[in-house]
């Protein structure tokens, strides 16, 4: 599939351009702040908000220099849905797209309903992700930075081998990190 149409919105070839308002972790683990941040996004007439669904256990040991920090950034998946309910509020347009970065995540993400879903390019060798994120019957965009022609093609065939039809995405991105 070349493209795709998600309420009301074309996605893909041939389509207008697709602003998404990345969140990501910029609510630093406040709720409050996540509110204001999906203002902004819904003002500045972006086409959707993706947010970065984690589940630091789930994503790194507790014994990891970082883990502390890590988990002060995330939010429970009742705040997830909350979240979702915010969005949808204020606006019928806007999308709602989410990062899955483990499996432990994903039913959170299938819980909020979101309207498309990104898998991480450094997630491209988890085939386990990737066929469970299949199995969502969503529109998924995969990011493929910094990774070989083989890691991509390989990525692509798990993924179709769970969704043969859906929309996949593949979305280069720099990575300086």
């Amino acid at each position: 599939m070349l493209n795709t149409v998600i309420k009301g919105t074309s996605i893909g070839e041939g389509a207008p351009m697709f602003v998404i308002a990345e969140v990501a972790c910029a609510h630093e683990g406040n709720f409050q702040a996540l509110k204001q941040l999906i203002d902004i996004a819904l003002l500045s007439g972006a086409d959707a908000v993706k947010f970065q669904v984690f589940n630091t256990a789930a994503h790194m040991t507790s014994s990891h220099k970082n883990f502390d920090l890590v988990k002060g950034l995330s939010l429970s998946p009742d705040q997830w849905m909350e979240a979702v309910a915010y969005v949808r509020s204020r606006s019928q347009k806007i999308l709602v797209l989410a990062d899955i970065y483990d499996e432990a995540s994903i039913p959170v993400v299938e819980r909020m309903n979101v309207d498309m879903i990104k898998i991480h390019s450094a997630d491209l060798s988890n085939h386990g992700l990737i066929r469970k994120t299949g199995k969502l019957n969503k529109p998924t965009m995969m990011g493929i930075g910094a990774s070989t022609l083989e890691e991509i093609n390989n990525a692509v065939a798990v993924f179709r081998e769970t969704n043969p039809q859906g929309f996949l995405m593949l979305m280069h991105g720099f990575q300086a990190f």
